[in-house]
């Protein structure tokens, strides 16, 4: 008691002192300089989606990761900031509670349905989120020139030089006058500025983008021949398996999380004629073959004969190496660096080419994060 009487002045400016960094540092987080930023996280079954806006709007989409979702916002919001102002879920599963117990939400959004299709949320310096479909979901996040379609499990559009949709980072558009540039009639531009906290998911497409230069054209063969079908190392009878699409298949369809699963359509009698044509008996010990789809579901493959074929595991590479291939196409296509016509013509005359141009880092990295892919 008596040595905090003698020193009491240099305790009470001590405090002063703290308690005004402290302030600043809430003004500081407050202040957003006309930055709007987008943040991606995985929470399990998905990827959750942290916006927040020029006008320090917060808006977090799909809030039923429960636990992840909380520790996750966690390290994107200051300790002491409890409320968020729009939180939209997109298919109830009990866990949004934890959200909604834990911080004080505005419009709570749950679930969105088509009612809410329309709905526009302002986020400040004319930013605005406006949700375009219940069923999928599907949102529209614009600032300017920029715009993002988010679906229910990441980003289908961005920037294409900087963006890969499946990383765990944070997107930052920043204003002209702010940071930002000029064109050169001085009208307002924007930088996209990715920070990614999983280095390892963006991955350079440089010698795909030099291999996908070189496809002729992107028109599919016709199938030729049903019968002594005969694979070449890895790759179908081309004649047999030329490749086959759904037409009408767009990038907003096939970007969206559980697109493959719900166009799956083989049937046993249809894999049973897979393998008679090509001379091998149905079914085979389970991992050593699968009834492959030569183009993935998951770039707009269809269900066809045309575009099936026994491929075995064994010797490699073999299907769990174009598995790899299949993801990492995808990530192109949905991120806007590879053409989807082009990409399917490139898997259907030689997927083999794609899997040589992929480093060993984005190999083991593509494994590790789709270690239960279904094309």
């Amino acid at each position: 008691m008596i040595q905090i009487r003698k020193f009491w002045k240099e305790i009470l400016a001590g405090a002063l002192l703290l308690a005004n960094i402290f302030i600043w540092q809430i003004i500081a987080g407050e202040t957003r300089n006309g930055l709007l930023s987008v943040s991606f996280f995985e929470v399990g079954t998905g990827s959750a989606i942290f916006i927040e806006g020029p006008g320090g709007i917060k808006v977090l989409v799909d809030g039923n990761g429960g636990k992840k979702v909380l520790t996750e916002l966690g390290k994107l919001m200051p300790f002491y900031d409890r409320s968020l102002d729009v939180v939209i879920v997109i298919k109830s599963d009990g866990r949004e509670s934890q959200v909604l117990s834990r911080y004080e939400v505005l419009l709570p959004i749950t679930p969105v349905d088509k009612e809410n299709v329309g709905q526009r949320v302002q986020l400040g310096n004319g930013a605005m989120l406006t949700i375009e479909s219940a069923t999928p979901f599907l949102a529209k996040l614009t600032y300017g020139k920029t715009s993002l379609e988010l679906s229910g499990n990441y980003p289908i559009e961005i920037d294409k030089k900087f963006y890969n949709p499946n990383f765990a980072g944070t997107v930052t558009v920043r204003m002209d006058g702010i940071g930002g540039t000029n064109d050169e009639n001085g009208k307002n531009e924007l930088l996209v500025l990715v920070e990614s906290r999983d280095k390892t998911s963006m991955l350079d497409n440089t010698k795909l983008e030099a291999l996908l230069a070189n496809v002729a054209e992107s028109v599919l063969d016709e199938r030729s021949k049903s019968a002594n079908c005969h694979v070449l190392g890895p790759l179908p009878d081309p004649e047999c398996t030329p490749g086959a699409i759904f037409p009408n298949a767009t990038i907003a369809e096939i970007c969206v999380s559980g697109y493959s699963k719900r166009v799956r359509n083989v049937s046993t009698s249809l894999k049973k004629r897979v393998y008679a044509q090509y001379g091998i008996q149905y079914p085979q010990k389970t991992g050593t073959y699968e009834t492959d789809h030569l183009i993935p579901l998951a770039i707009g493959g269809n269900n066809d004969i045309a575009n099936l074929f026994p491929e075995a595991a064994e010797p490699k590479p073999g299907f769990k190496e174009k598995d790899v291939v299949e993801v990492f196409l995808q990530q192109e296509v949905c991120a806007g660096r590879a053409d989807l016509a082009t990409a399917q013509k490139q898997i259907a005359t030689d997927w083999l080419a794609v899997y040589e141009v992929l480093t060993p880092e984005q190999i083991s990295a593509i494994r590790t994060k789709y270690s239960n892919w279904s094309n």
